[in-house]
């Protein structure tokens, strides 16, 4: 009888042990899960963002070339300084604002394989950018086509930096 109660023991601190482990297993895991969908959240919420500027960007230039009346110009420039804050916001909720930054997402940010267009006058030219200098250049340019008057929008010689929307999703 006493060997029966200390196998029964011995059998139920086994299981307790397991239940233990298997929590800290399951946490551990809906946690990296957690994680990796705020990511995925956040990449898709930067490609409408950048999305966002390119078009009111391109309304801007086609205000500024007399293309379309000027009646929405204000609004644009609004909306164009509104999604520049809210990429900075997920880019600070993806990047900076996190301990471990796993090797996949840091080889975005670090490696050049964002196809960056460069957009001066009517000539479009292509580099390979990393993400980082990709979302600089474009807050930059996006930034310059808000600030700037129509008047100098029109006759604008430096370079206005986009990249593809569709080719950010094809980024692995």
């Amino acid at each position: 009888m006493r060997g029966l109660r200390i196998a029964l023991r011995l059998a139920f601190l086994v299981v307790f042990i397991m239940t233990l482990v298997g929590f800290v297993v399951v946490r551990d895991s809906l946690a990296t899960m957690n994680r990796s969908i705020n990511d995925v959240s956040a990449a898709a919420e930067t490609k409408d963002i950048i999305a966002g500027i390119r078009k009111a960007s391109t309304n801007m230039m086609m205000m500024a070339r007399g293309f379309v009346a000027n009646t929405n110009e204000d609004v644009e420039r609004r909306n164009i300084f509104y999604l520049m804050k809210n990429l900075t916001a997920v880019q600070d909720k993806l990047f900076l604002h996190r301990g471990a930054v796993p090797g996949l997402l840091s080889d975005i940010y670090s490696i050049p394989n964002i196809d960056l267009e460069s957009i001066v006058g009517t000539t479009v030219s292509i580099r390979q950018e990393n993400l980082w200098h990709t979302l600089a250049a474009i807050m930059t340019s996006a930034d310059s086509i808000r600030q700037l008057p129509l008047e100098t929008l029109s006759v604008d010689t430096h370079a206005d930096n986009f990249v593809s929307p569709d080719h950010l999703a094809s980024v692995r």
